[in-house]
């Protein structure tokens, strides 16, 4: 997105991406698609893409979805569902000493 921070975040992580969420559909609500995320200001919360989307191109600056496949057994709609209600409402808080405390893996010598 567009802020200060987000811009240190993909600076420091030398990455493009400075935001993850999980888009979800739900039964009953066919003609909308949902994201999980987490924010500053919000916290975890649900959002409608149709109130992310006026946003596109100014607070966000671009938007990149990957399908990840998995088995959608009865089982694990419910351990989602279950995260969800976990997670939800939740406050979010980040650290620039988080970010800054990389765990890098060591390098065998030969």
């Amino acid at each position: 997105c567009a802020t200060a921070g987000a811009a240190i975040v993909r600076t420091y992580t030398s990455c493009i991406y400075d935001h993850a969420a999980m888009v979800l559909k739900f039964e009953e609500h066919p003609n909308e698609i949902f994201f999980l995320e987490a924010t500053s200001n919000n916290g975890v919360s649900l959002r409608r893409w149709s109130s992310i989307k006026p946003y596109l191109g100014t607070f966000y600056v671009r938007v990149v979805l990957r399908h990840i496949d998995w088995d959608r057994t009865d089982r694990s709609l419910d351990n989602l569902e279950v995260f969800m209600k976990e997670v939800v409402g939740n406050s979010y808080s980040f650290s620039m000493k988080q970010l800054f405390r990389r765990q890098t893996a060591a390098i065998p010598k030969f």
